[in-house]
């Protein structure tokens, strides 16, 4: 028996071990019946005649006339049918009698067992409901949070990981993901423990070539600042050698030297506009460098996205052709990254082909 096959009702056990109700006898009066009381009465005449034949004054008897005894004969006749006739009816309504209080012990049973399963059926279905509920909240959140995790694992390049918490981003994505475990059947949970193994060991390897690319940004930032500070202290130098007349001899000397610590700035200003724009193009190269490296990683990602996706929508009783998914995502993605190399390539940045699956 399935958990979904209902179990046989106390009604239908009842009938099965006692059989049928009995039957209500409801037909006339027994032609036997009749003949028997007509036998004893001919039977008790006869007797109480033989018996009493000596004493009988037949002349008497034959003076009386036919009717009373006709009334005589009838009489017994009558009482006798009578009292078999009440017995009759007497038994009828005793069988009637057992009869109804036996189907209304059965309607009783049947109508409890029918209030029995319609409370069944319907803690069953809220039961089903609130599974289902719950299947959906956790299935919609866990969709949620793999896009957010990939969003997380392709910018971790941005990340400061001198910070405890820099790899929490992907924290959020384990949980829901855990919760599939506790609401989906035994395969969609291999499937996405699958997905969350993917996510932890692309998180690991990716680490080192994002913690270069991080590092090279904040030391293009630096050169930034220290750049723009250096134009700051120009603009002072350019008006502190204004403030000095060319003409004047008393003041020539300090104008000198004002011109020649400008000349100094602007060479360290433009080296360090040099130094930081070197830096931001190694920072770009090394953010593109980041993504060419998780390329063949996100594209294994995505497959399993698509099969745990796939399962879901089975489990919540939607269509999902797995194979169809995966093409379209194939397409978009060749079109995507087509159009990131093309923009990459007019940035002097390339792409290392041997970081690429086939």
């Amino acid at each position: 028996m399935t958990p979904l096959d209902t179990p046989p009702s106390r009604l239908e056990q009842r009938i099965k071990d006692q059989g049928p109700a009995p039957q209500v006898e409801r037909s006339a009066i027994d032609r036997r019946t009749v003949a028997l009381c007509a036998a004893c009465s001919g039977v008790t005449a006869l007797i109480v005649v033989i018996a009493c034949r000596t004493y009988i004054d037949w002349q008497l008897i034959a003076s009386i006339p036919g009717p009373f005894w006709a009334a005589v004969l009838i009489g017994p006749l009558t009482l006798t049918g009578v009292l078999l006739t009440n017995g009759s009816h007497d038994r009828r309504a005793s069988a009637q009698i057992a009869a109804e209080a036996d189907k209304q012990e059965k309607q009783l049973l049947h109508d409890a067992d029918r209030l029995a399963m319609q409370l069944d059926h319907a803690a069953t279905e809220a039961r089903l409901q609130r599974e289902s509920d719950m299947r959906q909240d956790v299935f919609f959140t866990a969709a949620a949070e793999q896009v957010r995790a990939n969003a997380f694992i392709g910018s971790m390049f941005k990340l400061d990981f001198e910070q405890a918490n820099a790899l929490d981003g992907i924290t959020e994505f384990a949980a829901a993901n855990a919760k599939i475990a506790v609401v989906s059947d035994s395969s969609t949970a291999a499937e996405a423990q699958r997905l969350a193994m993917l996510y932890g060991r692309t998180a690991i390897v990716a680490t080192p070539v994002a913690i270069e690319a991080s590092s090279l940004n904040v030391k293009a930032k630096a050169a930034e600042a220290k750049a723009l500070e250096l134009a700051s202290k120009v603009e002072e130098l350019k008006t502190e050698a204004s403030r000095y007349d060319q003409f004047d001899v008393l003041t020539s000397h300090k104008r000198q030297q004002a011109i020649n610590e400008l000349r100094r700035a602007q060479k360290a200003l433009s080296d360090a506009w040099e130094k930081s724009s070197d830096l931001f193009l190694q920072t770009a190269q090394a953010r593109h460098n980041f993504q060419v490296f998780l390329r063949p990683r996100l594209d294994e990602i995505s497959r399993q996205q698509i099969r745990v996706l796939a399962f879901l929508r089975r489990e919540l009783g939607q269509y999902a052709d797995e194979e169809q998914m995966t093409k379209e995502w194939e397409e978009m993605r060749d079109q995507i990254l087509g159009e990131v190399d093309s923009v990459s390539k007019s940035y002097g940045l390339h792409s290392d082909p041997t970081e690429r699956k086939p």
